[in-house]
C-alpha cells in the first residue's frame, strides 16, 4: 500500500540486484548521490505503483569514507528519473503523475515536488506536522498537525495555493489519513489510528473508523461576527452589520426605519419575526443563517494559519 513504507535497493546494473525491491540508476548523471554503484533506500508506492520515491532519512557514510548526501529520488518504471538533494526526511509519498509531498525529519517542514522532481514549494509548521498525502492524481496535498493545531492543512498542488485549515474534531491527534475520490472530486479522510494498522485489534474499534471527511476544496474561516440578527417570514436570520445598527438612532419597530441587510435585503424591523440585538444570540437559536448572507460573510486564508499556545 502507498502508505506503508518499505526498502528499495538501488543499482547502477541488474547484476548487482539482490533484493525483489530494487531500480537502476544512471551513476553518471547522479555522481553524488549515487557514489558508489548500490544504495539502499526507504521507499513509498503511488497508487497506481508505477511511480516510487526513494529517500534518505540521514546522511551516511560508506567504508570508504565517501559521504552520501540525503534527497528524494523519483523512480519511475524501476529507473530513477530524477534525484533532488534536501533536507533528511522522513516520509515522502508520490502520485501516479509524479508529484511527490514529503515531511523533514524534524517534523516541522513540508515540501512539494512536480513530476520533474523541483521542489515548487515549502511549507513549515510551528506545530509538530505528522502525516501527510497526496491526492492521486497529484492535485491535492494533505498535512495533519498535532497540538496546540491538531488540524488538517489542505493545499492545491497544482496551483501552489493554500485551500484552508480544519480543526481536528477529535480529542486525541490524526495519526493517518488518506484522499478517497467521489463523485465531484476528493475528499480527505481522517483516522485515530490506521485501519491495517497491527494495533488495530488491541484498541476500540471507533479508534479505526474515520474521524473526518474534508473536501478536497477551499476551507472558509469559521463566522466571527458582531452587529445583530433579524428574523422575517421564514426560518433563517439575516445578519445586520454593527455599522447599520450604530447609525439607528431611534427605536427598531417603528414605521419608516429600515435595515440593510448582508445579502443585500432592505428589512423593515416594524415587520420582523425576531429581532436578536447581539449577533451570537441569532447564531445558538433555532433558526439558520441566512445562505446569502453567510457566503458574503465567508473569508479564505491565502495563507496558512495554526492555532497557537495560549500564553497569559
Amino acid at each position: 500500500m502507498r502508505h506503508h513504507p518499505d526498502h528499495i535497493e538501488l543499482v547502477a546494473d541488474e547484476e548487482l540486484v539482490y533484493e525483489n525491491n530494487w531500480a537502476l540508476f544512471d551513476q553518471e548523471e547522479y555522481p553524488d548521490f549515487f557514489p558508489e554503484d548500490t544504495r539502499n533506500l526507504r521507499s513509498y508506492t503511488s497508487e497506481d505503483e508505477r511511480y516510487r520515491t526513494a529517500f534518505a532519512t540521514r546522511e551516511s557514510t560508506t567504508i570508504d569514507g565517501v559521504t552520501e548526501p540525503t534527497g528524494i529520488c523519483l523512480i519511475k518504471d524501476e529507473t530513477v528519473v530524477s534525484v533532488t538533494e534536501t533536507i533528511p526526511v522522513d516520509k515522502a509519498i508520490p502520485a501516479n503523475d509524479g508529484s511527490v509531498v514529503a515531511i523533514g525529519r524534524d517534523a516541522t517542514k513540508v515540501i512539494f515536488f512536480d513530476p520533474t522532481g523541483e521542489p515548487v514549494h515549502e511549507v513549515e509548521f510551528e506545530s509538530n506536522a505528522g502525516p501527510i498525502t497526496i491526492s492521486p492524481d497529484g492535485g491535492f496535498a494533505a498535512v495533519a498537525t498535532a497540538f496546540p493545531d491538531n488540524a488538517v492543512h489542505l493545499y492545491d498542488t497544482n496551483q501552489r495555493e493554500y485551500l484552508g485549515r480544519k480543526e481536528n474534531p477529535s480529542t486525541t491527534v490524526i495519526k493517518f489519513l488518506e484522499f478517497e475520490q467521489v463523485s465531484d472530486g476528493y475528499v480527505v479522510n481522517t483516522y485515530d489510528i490506521h485501519p491495517d494498522s497491527s494495533l488495530a485489534s488491541d484498541v476500540d474499534p471507533g479508534r479505526t473508523e474515520i474521524i473526518d471527511r474534508i473536501p478536497a476544496a477551499p476551507i472558509s474561516n469559521s463566522l466571527e461576527l458582531d452587529g445583530a440578527g433579524i428574523v422575517v417570514e421564514g426560518e433563517t436570520w439575516h445578519h445586520i452589520q454593527k455599522e447599520t445598527m450604530e447609525n439607528v438612532s431611534s427605536d427598531l419597530r417603528i414605521p419608516g426605519v429600515t435595515l440593510d441587510t448582508s445579502c443585500g435585503r432592505v428589512i423593515e424591523p416594524l415587520h420582523a419575526d425576531l429581532i436578536f440585538r447581539d449577533v451570537q444570540e441569532a447564531r445558538q437559536s433555532q433558526y439558520e443563517i441566512c445562505s446569502d448572507c453567510k457566503s458574503g460573510l465567508l473569508s479564505y486564508p491565502t495563507e496558512k494559519v495554526e492555532k497557537q499556545t495560549h500564553k497569559p
